[in-house]
């Protein structure tokens, strides 16, 4: 599998252009029915149509399924750790980054377990950096795209009071148990690029963002009920 940095439409929100959230990902390619070698396969002549049973699935071999999700998992760290994600002693990342760094250096010696552990890590915080980037515009903020932006915490009072309300509106939903710790670098971005602003507006563009995520879990609800 190739990956390329090149035109990756980081600003694009992910589930937008795909669908599918990085951290359901995994899951689609596990439901891939294995082939091991020697598995017969469907006898298809020329100019016939191969069918195959419904549900079944594409064929490939565990371990090219194996070296998918590594080649996955190097990308998505080298996107993740080039993105200023925090300091690697800050709580919640020590072995994590440790462990991504290793990733991107070639390392081959991490169990499946393990690979399937820094996915869905690693997934979720860059779902949420996603989200970020999303939540912004909602707002209707220009500022710099979270992967291009380090996060230092402004030494003024006014920083305190937008953390305050950005973490008090709940914008960013929680990892789940295999997700690790919650990825903090998201929710102190949108407040610092909202200082800008006096206390009632940076309230103001918080509600247009709840509102929004409001209608987005809605029409979820309803297009979930709809195919029941």
């Amino acid at each position: 599998m190739d990956f390329s940095a090149k035109d990756d439409k980081w600003e694009i929100e992910y589930r937008r252009r795909t669908g599918l959230p990085l951290v359901k990902f995994r899951n689609r390619w596990e439901s891939l029915r294995l082939l091991t070698p020697g598995s017969p396969t469907p006898d298809v002549g020329m100019g016939s149509v191969a069918t195959m049973p419904e549900g079944s699935g594409i064929k490939m071999t565990e371990s090219v399924r194996d070296n998918i999700k590594i080649a996955l998992l190097r990308e998505l760290a080298r996107r993740y750790l080039s993105s200023f994600p925090g300091l690697d002693e800050k709580a919640g990342n020590p072995s994590l980054h440790s462990r991504l760094r290793s990733v991107t250096k070639g390392s081959d010696e991490f169990s499946l377990f393990e690979i399937d552990w820094m996915l869905d890590q690693v997934g979720y915080r860059i779902d949420r950096m996603r989200d970020a980037d999303r939540i912004l515009q909602t707002m209707g903020v220009e500022f710099l795209s979270i992967a291009e932006f380090k996060v230092d915490r402004p030494l003024i009072e006014h920083y305190k009071e937008a953390l305050r309300l950005v973490s008090k509106a709940k914008l960013f939903d929680p990892p789940k148990p295999l997700q690790g710790h919650a990825y903090r670098k998201p929710v102190e971005y949108l407040a610092i690029a909202l200082v800008q602003y006096d206390n009632d507006e940076i309230q103001m563009r918080v509600d247009v963002a709840v509102a929004d995520k409001h209608r987005q879990l809605e029409a979820l609800r309803r297009g979930t009920k709809a195919k029941v």
